[in-house]
């Protein structure tokens, strides 16, 4: 017979393994996971192992820093999207359809909750294809790749992803209707590229600049990649800053809210 296991932790680490282990598990526990990883791979990595094949052997070929900065392209504009449609339907889905409130009224915390949500997705759209597209250089493209370096773009990817989570968990807690949940991140991605053609400098501080382009030459990512010295430190803290504001902020709403 199975007996309850009294949980003793408090605030906001309340229920946080019981849920961490109950959200991993709908994540790696079916074949959920193998679709979502064979999504991203094949949507990242494929488009950037097509470039490699097609390069080899051509003289003037993509360089070292032009398959950084395509890589941080892929990764930063489809990942962006994916993570606001499945952000949204997560949180707004289970609130909708009662699951949060079915949760919530036991013995976790709502940080739980909304932290919970979003490990699956971050390993399996930003770990996992960063780990293939490295492998892909170095055996297909013939890079000479630094592992520290490429691991440095890629945590500056994962802020620009961080950047997208945290603005969709804010938005999926202040609205109950997809809609607006997924616009506002939307509209505040193709925002971006509008204030790139119109101020170039004010591009350089804002999330744009991670993984797309900064200031019309090469991402924040891709240079830390190609061991450049001089990195737009100003549009990290910048980008930081606000996905930190955003998350504290959504987890403040979600907290007082009645649901």
């Amino acid at each position: 017979m199975a007996e309850l296991v009294r949980i003793e932790s408090t605030g906001w680490r309340r229920g946080l393994g019981a849920v961490l282990r109950a959200e991993l598990s709908a994540w790696w526990g079916t074949r959920r996971w193998v679709m979502q990883l064979l999504i991203w791979v094949l949507m990242i990595d494929g488009i950037l192992l097509a470039v490699l094949l097609g390069s080899r052997g051509e003289q003037g070929g993509p360089g070292a820093q032009e398959l950084f900065l395509l890589y941080g392209v892929f990764s930063g504009l489809f990942v962006a999207v994916g993570v606001v449609i499945a952000m949204q339907g997560s949180v707004v889905g289970e609130r909708r359809s009662g699951t949060a409130q079915w949760v919530l009224s036991g013995p976790v915390s709502r940080t739980s909750f909304i932290l919970a949500n979003s490990l699956g997705f971050l390993v399996l759209a930003t770990l996992v294809p960063g780990l293939v597209a490295y492998a892909f250089f170095r055996w297909i493209g013939g890079l000479d790749v630094d592992a520290l370096r490429f691991l440095s773009g890629g945590a500056i990817i994962y802020l620009h992803t961080w950047f997208y989570l945290t603005l969709t968990l804010l938005t999926s807690t202040i609205f109950r209707h997809w809609a607006p949940a997924a616009g506002v991140p939307f509209g505040v991605l193709a925002a971006q590229n509008i204030v790139v053609s119109m101020f170039p400098r004010a591009s350089g501080y804002i999330p744009w600049a991670i993984a797309i382009q900064d200031r019309g030459g090469p991402a924040v990512a891709a240079v830390a990649m190609a061991g450049g010295a001089e990195l737009n430190v100003a549009a990290l803290v910048i980008t930081g800053a606000a996905s930190l504001l955003f998350l504290v902020t959504a987890l403040a709403v979600f907290q007082h809210d009645e649901l």
